[in-house]
């Protein structure tokens, strides 16, 4: 979503793409990155599309993958939305 419009309609691995790119601006406003995420969750409407989201996942965490649940679900709130990511990060203080 941009300006209260979602972007990418029917595009899950571009909505994945711009998932991530927000949460890492979330975790950089925190002093935490991407390496700090230990557990994923994916919320997908469609199972046919969620393989397209691999490659986005290898550009944020290379080869050292946090633990990940993909979870398909009827629909979700925005009604044009493919995907949802909820996270987890520890981050040492």
């Amino acid at each position: 979503m941009k300006n209260g419009r979602m972007v990418s309609k029917g595009n899950m691995k571009a909505q994945t793409r711009e998932c991530y790119e927000k949460i890492k601006k979330i975790l950089e406003s925190t002093g935490a990155t991407t390496d700090d995420i230990v557990k994923t969750t994916d919320f997908v409407t469609t199972f046919e599309d969620y393989k397209n989201t691999a490659e986005v996942r290898r550009d944020v965490f290379g080869t050292d993958f946090p633990a990940a649940t993909g979870v398909l679900v009827a629909g979700l709130v925005r009604k044009d939305a493919l995907i949802e990511i909820e996270v987890i990060a520890m981050v040492d203080q």
